[in-house]
């Protein structure tokens, strides 16, 4: 799994975690509709910084190869 996977899985588990503990307390402090958006934005960021990443990578490579 690539890192920026685990940090997203990471990430959404936390807030997981935290809600449940806020939950416990009788405290709602995020929403699970709150969750999933956050969790979608998390992994389209983590999405386009490995693209981002693998193409500077990719021409890294192209140029000491010249």
């Amino acid at each position: 799994m690539k890192p920026t996977a685990n940090l997203s899985v990471m990430i959404v588990g936390i807030l997981g975690s935290a809600k449940l503990i806020a939950e416990a307390f009788g405290l709602e402090v995020i929403s699970n509709e709150q969750i999933n958006l956050i969790a979608n934005g998390v992994a389209a960021a983590a999405t386009v910084l490995a693209t981002t990443w693998n193409q500077i990578r990719k021409k890294t490579e192209q140029t000491k190869v010249l």
